[in-house]
């Protein structure tokens, strides 16, 4: 894999999206995952982020990023958490074709409104269980992992 060069500009807004979940590729997700991302840093349970929540999480992420506990991000752990975000970003890609795949019943490479509106199979898909609802625990299933 070809590395590219060390940015710290880059390094902070990448930072900055992970700890504040920004720059989600849709609407449809970014719910989702706003709403997953407000449960977990919202740890005084009023449903907003505070600064200090805020700060909080981006030192816990550090801490998590500094692989060698060394108080700095080397350019060898830049670059890790760069792969793991790209294998993730593989891995989803993967997962939006097949599913693509599988809603396009007659195969002409086009997903038509009824095609799409058929598509009982993506909740089928999210409703691991089969009980006919999909929980949080099955939809975070299928969400990115951070």
């Amino acid at each position: 894999m070809t590395r590219m060069p060390f940015n710290p500009a880059f390094k902070l807004a990448l930072l900055a999206a992970l700890c504040l979940g920004s720059g989600s590729p849709t609407q449809a997700v970014a719910q989702p995952m706003g709403a997953a991302l407000l449960a977990r840093l919202d740890t005084d349970g009023d449903n907003a982020i505070s600064q200090a929540e805020a700060e909080t999480a981006r030192k816990a992420l550090f801490v998590r990023i500094d692989r060698n506990g060394d108080q700095t991000l080397d350019i060898d752990e830049v670059h890790a958490l760069r792969e793991t975000i790209a294998d993730l970003a593989l891995m989803l890609d993967a997962m939006i074709a097949l599913r693509a795949r599988r809603m396009d019943a007659d195969g002409n490479q086009l997903i038509s409104a009824e095609e799409f509106d058929s598509g009982g199979r993506l909740f089928d898909l999210a409703d691991r269980d089969g009980d006919g609802m999909v929980s949080a625990e099955e939809l975070s299933q299928i969400a990115p992992r951070r």
